[in-house]
């Protein structure tokens, strides 16, 4: 993980980061308050028991995710050029439409430190990306500030293990917004379940396929 995107110097303790302000306002269904007084720390939360499909955590998530998705790719806080740090493949993108042929990509400097640093494979697995989801919560969390949002907003977790939570969270899996209309920016139409890319949206993490953790061999 690069140093501009691994936010040095916080704490991170479990799904605990660094304390922010008190909420500033609430905006759609209530979610239950993710500040943790007594260490001083702010806990993010299950995004299956935020209260609803579109608590206020999500739909403040949505915002922010609208207002990244829109900048030039060679933007540092841009939505894509985030997506290039964990990797890129430029057949895919101009496949897709996340990028168009003639659009630059970042300057050669920007690219080589921060593009295509996932690390798969390799003990980093898990500490580059835990590094990775600081400084991208960061981004989001201030780009929440900036629409008006509050300053202690948290990314969501999804525990796929847990009963009933396997399946992808609603506001991911639907083309609207909660009243109805559409180009909410959670749903990715090339994002489909297993075997069945003609229902973008319905994804689900087949726990029965026999896919467990299992400890790397010494």
């Amino acid at each position: 993980m690069t140093q501009d995107a691994g936010s040095q110097g916080e704490l991170v303790d479990e799904r605990k980061i660094n304390p922010a302000e008190p909420p500033a306002r609430s905006l759609g269904r209530p979610a239950p308050q993710s500040s943790d007084k007594e260490n001083g720390m702010l806990v993010r939360q299950n995004v299956w028991e935020l209260g609803g499909d579109w608590a206020d955590p999500i739909l403040w998530y949505a915002r922010a995710v609208g207002a990244l998705r829109p900048k030039p790719l060679n933007d540092r806080t841009s939505w894509r050029f985030w997506a290039g740090m964990h990797g890129y493949h430029q057949g895919l993108w101009e496949f897709y439409g996340y990028k168009a042929p003639a659009e630059q990509v970042p300057a050669q400097a920007d690219f080589d430190e921060f593009w295509q640093q996932c690390q798969h494979g390799s003990w980093y697995f898990l500490p580059w990306h835990r590094g990775y989801l600081i400084g991208f919560e960061k981004l989001i969390r201030s780009t929440v500030v900036t629409l008006g949002g509050p300053p202690d907003w948290t990314l969501p977790y999804w525990n796929y293990f847990k009963p009933g939570q396997d399946g992808l969270p609603p506001a991911f899996g639907s083309p609207d917004w909660p009243d109805g209309t559409g180009n909410n920016p959670l749903f990715i139409e090339q994002r489909w379940g297993p075997g069945d890319p003609s229902q973008p949206g319905k994804v689900f993490v087949p726990l029965d396929a026999g896919c467990r953790w299992r400890p790397p061999r010494a």
